[in-house]
């Protein structure tokens, strides 16, 4: 690693085509844009879903809609440590805004 400058390391790589991959899931062309229940939001959560299935998470939607991902402890019992983000954004919103939480989390 250089001095100033972070390695770039394969989770760096998995977390940015995450973020853009979700950044392509909108509402509308040309702008980010996933409103709460709408499809956008839904192929977004489908998406995040299969994520967390591939990292081996149990994976459950609530009554709303919000896809929740879990581990479970070692030991039966011990407190959860809770991460993450939304799905969701206002009108022409940046990709990293929620959903770096998100991915971070995975």
């Amino acid at each position: 690693m250089r001095e100033g400058r972070p390695a770039v390391t394969i989770e760096t790589v998995r977390v940015l085509e995450r973020i853009e991959a979700l950044g392509a899931i909108s509402e509308a062309p040309g702008l980010l844009t996933r409103r709460f229940a709408t499809p956008a939001l839904a192929r977004a959560a489908e998406t995040a879903a299969g994520w967390m299935e591939g990292a081996s998470m149990e994976t459950r939607l609530d009554e709303i809609g919000n896809v929740i991902g879990r581990y479970e402890a070692c030991r039966p019992g011990a407190p959860a440590l809770v991460l993450g983000s939304h799905l969701d954004t206002v009108r022409d919103a940046g990709r990293f805004d929620g959903a770096l939480g998100v991915v971070c989390g995975i």
